[in-house]
């Protein structure tokens, strides 16, 4: 783990180098300085977080235009016909997979009764009594019983407590509590040692190389399991590594097959499991 330990530091440094934001959802919540704003966009844009990025950021860019440069405020001050008549029209041509248009009109609803029920960081907080765990489950089954359950909204509402991973919901808790770059630390009270890494194929198939774990189902299980072992590493912030893994696979950096040209200049070449001998089969569809 030693040896790990130095690689991570390296390839944090490495990658950090780059400020390109331009494939990761967290660009949209960089637009906006406003924690409340920053809060709003990122609770919309992490949900909507999966399939391929070009299509992510249209299904994003969609949502967002209608709520204009002071979302959080238009969204605040909104009255229900806004949401039934006005907004539900200026997306009705909008789709993204799982989702349509009434979807996105509940969920901005739900956060709005968050934000005025004292707050989003406040509702996931730990306490004496639930943990971090706990409570992201709490919050996932209260909102299961007050929005419709489409597939879209069923969709946002994966639950750890059943297995999820809840991969968009780690996402999203991670930018807002992390104050390192590329996180925003819009919430200041959350312990960044309580997050939870978002397992995308990426972490899982380079975590797996790197010996952390050798689970494939991707799960709340493998979730904790990786997290600890970057406790090890960082026990104050683990998901400082995340990024840097994940953005490994997002640019092609950590081929499924392996490429002495890549993988060598890589800095967890040394720490890495798959045979350097040959090529490095595709067994999954990681």
């Amino acid at each position: 783990m030693k040896n790990l330990s130095a690689a991570l530091w390296v390839l944090e440094k490495k990658v950090l180098k780059n400020k390109d934001l331009s494939q990761d959802p967290i660009r949209y919540v960089h637009q906006y300085t406003n924690p409340q704003d920053q809060e709003l966009i990122g609770w919309i844009a992490a949900h909507l977080s999966y399939g391929r990025v070009a299509g992510i950021q249209r299904a994003i860019e969609g949502v967002l235009k209608p709520l204009g440069n002071n979302p959080s405020d238009k969204a605040l001050g909104a009255s229900n016909g806004y949401w039934v008549t006005e907004y539900r029209a200026s997306i009705d041509d909008w789709k993204w997979r799982f989702h349509k248009p009434d979807d996105m009109m509940y969920w901005i609803k739900a956060w709005v009764k968050i934000h005025n029920s004292g707050g989003l960081e406040k509702r996931l907080m730990p306490t004496k009594k639930l943990n971090a765990e706990d409570q992201l489950g709490l919050l996932i089954e209260n909102l299961r019983k007050e929005l419709p359950m489409t597939y879209g909204l069923r969709f946002n509402l994966p639950n750890p407590a059943e297995g999820s991973a809840a991969k968009r919901w780690r996402m999203m808790m991670r930018w807002f509590v992390r104050s390192g770059w590329p996180d925003l630390g819009i919430w200041k009270e959350y312990p960044a040692a309580d997050l939870v890494i978002p397992v995308d194929v990426h972490i899982a198939r380079i975590t797996r190389y790197l010996g952390i774990h050798n689970q494939k189902e991707i799960n709340n299980s493998l979730a904790v399991c990786i997290t600890e072992a970057l406790k090890t590493v960082d026990r104050r912030d683990p998901l400082r590594f995340d990024y840097p893994l994940a953005h490994m696979g997002i640019e092609g950096n950590c081929p499924l097959n392996l490429n002495r040209e890549i993988c060598t200049i890589c800095p967890l070449y040394e720490v890495c499991l798959r045979p350097k001998g040959s090529p490095h089969k595709r067994t999954e569809d990681a």
